[in-house]
């Protein structure tokens, strides 16, 4: 593992990601596809910052984006 980045507060702090090509749609969420993956290989996004479910906010959704972030990231991991 080379980072893991959590969300304290309010406001996600995504600049950075801009920096590495990361998409961002009109609203500035992450895109991401169904296993929340970005279009940047290796970088995985789930919760609050996506656009998966924009509109809807909420700790159970992020949870369940988060089981399939994690999921995605050991298939992608263990193909490497």
């Amino acid at each position: 593992l080379d980072g893991l980045f959590p969300e304290i507060g309010a406001v996600p702090q995504t600049v950075f990601l801009k920096n590495i090509g990361v998409k961002f749609d009109n609203a500035e969420f992450i895109i991401v596809d169904n296993w929340q993956k970005t279009n940047v290989e290796g970088i995985f996004a789930a919760g609050d910052i996506t656009a998966t479910h924009p509109g809807f906010k909420q700790a159970i959704v992020a949870a369940g984006e988060g089981a399939i972030a994690s999921n995605a990231v050991f298939k992608f991991l263990k193909d490497k």
